[in-house]
């Protein structure tokens, strides 16, 4: 086995893990931290290296095919079956290895995209129903507040509806000083009248 084939295979080994990590019900954490740290600027490098290999295994992919086509045109023209069978079983290895490698990391890319665009619903979910709690909250704070504050008018207009009923008794009070020093007033002057008759019919008598 080249280095080339150990290369691939560790590769498909690599994504075959990846893969089930993301579909196997571990921790949410987990996921997102490997799928955030391919959207790091440290992850960019690895990712040129990445595409370069995987221009490798493509390249590597095409050739298989091409000498599996080959070999199996021109079968009947080799005159080492062994030899034949050898050169079919390298290139259908290789063929099947790139091939498997290109398919699960379209598969892990596509799938990564989902899963990082669920991750961001779920936190943008989270975020408004944050913001929805501390909404209520608030309204139901203010409604607390509008609650104690209706309370404490009407605490007022029970203190008002007091002090008015305290307010009418000195009016009425007042009106009755007022009715009382008039008759007083009236008094006097009849007293006065009768005094002074009293003391003319006095002194009539006295002449």
């Amino acid at each position: 086995m080249g280095i080339t084939t150990k290369l691939v295979q560790s590769i498909l080994y690599t994504e075959i893990s990846l893969l089930s990590l993301l579909l196997s019900p571990a921790p949410k954490n987990i996921k997102k931290s490997i799928l955030n740290f391919t959207t790091l600027k440290i992850f960019k490098p690895i990712l040129h290296i990445l595409y370069v290999i995987y221009a490798m295994i493509f390249l590597m992919f095409i050739d298989s095919v091409l000498k599996l086509t080959n070999l199996n045109s021109n079968l009947p023209n080799f005159k080492s079956i062994s030899f034949n069978h050898n050169e079919i079983y390298h290139t259908e290895r290789n063929f099947y290895l790139s091939g498997f490698s290109l398919y699960i990391a379209i598969i892990f890319k596509i799938f990564g995209r989902i899963l990082i665009n669920l991750y961001k619903e779920q936190d943008a979910i989270h975020f408004l129903k944050k913001q929805l709690n501390n909404g209520q909250s608030f309204v139901s704070t203010v409604i607390n507040e509008s609650g104690d504050k209706e309370n404490e008018i009407n605490d007022l207009k029970q203190e008002i509806k007091k002090l008015n009923k305290v307010v009418e008794g000195y009016l009425v009070v007042i009106k009755q000083y007022e009715n009382n020093k008039d008759e007083y007033l009236r008094l006097l002057d009849k007293y006065n009248q009768l005094s002074e008759r009293m003391r003319r019919e006095t002194k009539k008598i006295s002449e």
